[in-house]
């Protein structure tokens, strides 16, 4: 199973974009094994264009190439909150379901657009805190990790 995480927003080469890439790194060493075959960040620059359309167009075009198999996680405030826990029971669920791609969406400013919101089929909230975009695919990541290790318990997750 592939994980694509999409972010709205710039390039992050600081420190955020540091953190990312070492947990994107654990990822893809721990995960392998659990039948997380790839996972990537796919950062989509929208300073170009105030509006959120080149966003909506680039998630719906990655969409039709085959809705089928491919499970869409949007990070929105308004969304269930989920323990560590039940978030890799959501992980394990899809890779028992042979899911073939996760899409999680990761808004910028002004958040995800209604349009793509409305073909999520879960909104995540991870707290009803306003965080940073940058920061938050950090936060994303890291328990995307944590889920890896939940599942193949690992000691680094302590309940």
């Amino acid at each position: 199973m592939k994980i694509k995480v999409f972010a709205i927003g710039k390039k992050n080469k600081g420190p955020e974009g540091l953190l990312v890439m070492k947990y994107l790194n654990r990822i893809q060493a721990f995960g392998k094994p659990l039948g997380f075959s790839e996972i990537q960040l796919v950062e989509v620059d929208d300073r170009k264009n105030s509006s959120s359309k080149d966003y909506i167009t680039f998630i719906q075009e990655a969409l039709n190439k085959n809705r089928q198999g491919i499970r869409v996680v949007a990070l929105d405030s308004k969304g269930k909150l989920f323990s560590s826990e039940s978030f890799s029971e959501v992980l394990s669920k899809f890779v028992g379901e042979r899911v073939k791609e996760i899409f999680f969406l990761i808004g910028g400013s002004n958040g995800i657009p209604k349009e793509i919101l409305k073909v999520s089929d879960i909104l995540i909230s991870f707290g009803r805190f306003t965080y940073p975009h940058l920061l938050m695919r950090v936060i994303l990541f890291e328990q995307i990790y944590r889920a890896t290790t939940i599942i193949a318990n690992h000691p680094y997750h302590r309940s």
